[in-house]
This record gives structure tokens, sequence and C-alpha cells, in this order.
């Protein structure tokens, strides 16, 4: 119950609603929102692209496009990332409270393009990701890694000892082609109805 109040205080307190119709509709009250919601939308590397077979967001995050060096160099680009972020996390919450179901979604990580810059960046990251846990949990049931690169696997081998059993098994590595059948089968519509 804490966890929820506090969740709807932090939405109050950054004004949710604005940022959404910053985000989605277009909508600004000034200069400075129209020029922070178009550096977060060109910045910020995650969509919600369907939705699953059970009526949840599937979302996709792609890490190993996303420009860490650029969203570092200032402080309005960082700024500009976690809005784009918590208007993100936003849309998939809604798409959950529309439905009125118990379900959580499908976060699809696509590491393609991935390096080993990231591990320099990963403060970058983590300060962007932070507000996820904080006022959206257990909105996430599953977490498919896609075109993960030879050292990822490795390092997750090494890694996973460190994560809780529970969050384990929500997560899955994949190659470069063998998630597809997996991500065809959770997807409504198929893959014909995501993005290219």
């Amino acid at each position: 119950e804490k966890m929820y109040r506090d969740s709807m205080k932090w939405r109050c307190e950054i004004d949710m609603t604005r940022i959404l119709n910053m985000f989605q509709k277009g909508e600004y009250t000034n200069e400075k929102e129209e020029t922070l919601t178009k550096l977060g939308k060109k910045l910020f590397y995650g969509y919600v692209i369907g939705e699953t077979v059970q009526d949840a967001p599937l979302l996709c995050e792609r890490i190993g496009r996303a420009e860490f060096a650029k969203i570092s160099k200032d402080k309005e680009s960082l700024h500009a990332t976690k809005l784009a972020y918590a208007a993100y996390l936003e849309t998939a919450w809604l798409i959950l409270e529309k439905r009125n179901k118990c379900e959580r979604g499908v976060i699809v990580v696509d590491l393609e393009g991935i390096s080993m810059s990231l591990l320099w960046n990963v403060s970058i990251l983590k300060q962007i990701i932070h507000v996820g846990p904080l006022h959206y949990p257990e909105i996430t049931k599953r977490v498919m890694i896609i075109r993960a690169p030879y050292f990822f696997t490795q390092l997750w081998a090494i890694v996973k000892r460190f994560v809780p059993k529970r969050t384990q098994h929500k997560i899955q590595v994949f190659g470069h082609s063998d998630y597809i059948d997996e991500l065809a089968k959770i997807t409504k519509g198929g893959l014909d109805s995501l993005p290219s």
C-alpha cells in the first residue's frame, strides 16, 4: 500500500498528465517543454510496440542503439531521457490498467549494436531506469534479451549468480535468430503486428 501511495504521490509531483500530453499528444505549455520532448524522443531507446496475447504491454528497449555518451553530455539530455522513460512506463501501466487484469508486460531488450562501451556508461543507464522499480513495481512478467553478442552471454552467465532466483526466472537470453519463434508466439497479431 505504501509503495502504491508513494507512486501516486510521485505522479502528482512530476505532473504525469502533462508529461504524457507532451510525449503522446505534442501539447506543450512553453518552448522549453517542446525542446525537452523532442530531445527525449531523439535520445530515448524504448517504445511500447504492441500487446501480448494476454493483453499486456509488449515493450522494446533498443539498448544496443542507445547513445549513452550523448545522454550523459549534459543535465538537460539526461533529464529529457528520464522524462521519455517515465512516459514510456506510464503508457505501459495505462495499458495494464485499461485491461483491468492481473497481468504484467514483456520487455524485449534488443542488444543489436551493443559494445563494451556500455560498461563505461552503465551509471547513466542506472540513473535512467531508477524510476522503474520505485514507481512501477511488478509491471514486468518477463524480459527477453535478444540479439545478444557472445561477450554478453558470457557476462550474463557470471552475473546471474548474483541475481535473485525469482528475477533470474523472468530473464531469457537469445541470440540473433532463436528469439523469432518465441516472440511470434507471445505477440498479439504475430510478428506482422510489430514495427519492422
